[in-house]
């Protein structure tokens, strides 16, 4: 067999024509990956909205009829009625909403986070009432800095992989 350049050569331009197709389908693919990773990375932030204070209501209901500590002892109807809401309040800190203290009839609060990138539930009583105006310093000092952090997480984009149901 006689040496051939022309043959030589179109083999060697398929070989490389086919390396390059398969590079650029790799570069491709590696694009599609990186941008698909970055946009559900992303996506979290991007579609998280506040909690509007009726979610909150549902969530303290929820929260509140889940784990009340009497709720193998009595009647559901019962439960129910003692999570029935009394009041709600909504902390803002640089005028943004952070969270909402909900005050349920029966005696108890739920506070909710005002932002569903935040875990839903920042505290709760089962036997005392939260009333903004009459907090000891302890408190609103612990409240002023959930306010603080809920804020700077809003502003920064922090996600959290909890959400607001």
């Amino acid at each position: 067999m006689l040496f051939d350049p022309n043959n030589e050569l179109n083999e060697f331009l398929k070989e490389y024509e086919n390396f390059c197709f398969k590079v650029l389908k790799e570069n491709k693919m590696k694009k599609i990956v990186i941008v698909t990773i970055l946009f559900l990375a992303y996506a979290q932030i991007i579609f998280a909205e506040s909690v509007h204070i009726e979610k909150a209501i549902d969530v303290a209901k929820n929260w509140y009829l889940s784990y009340h500590p009497e709720k193998t002892k009595i009647s559901r109807t019962r439960i129910r009625k003692a999570s029935d809401i009394k009041n709600v309040q909504t902390e803002k800190y640089n005028d943004q909403d952070t969270f909402h203290i909900i005050n349920m009839s029966s005696g108890g609060f739920v506070l909710v986070a005002a932002d569903d990138n935040i875990s839903p539930v920042l505290g709760y009583s089962f036997e005392s009432e939260m009333d903004q105006d009459n907090i000891n310093p302890a408190a609103r000092a612990w409240l002023n800095n959930y306010s603080v952090q809920i804020e700077a997480a809003i502003s920064s984009g922090i996600t959290n992989t909890q959400a607001v149901q």
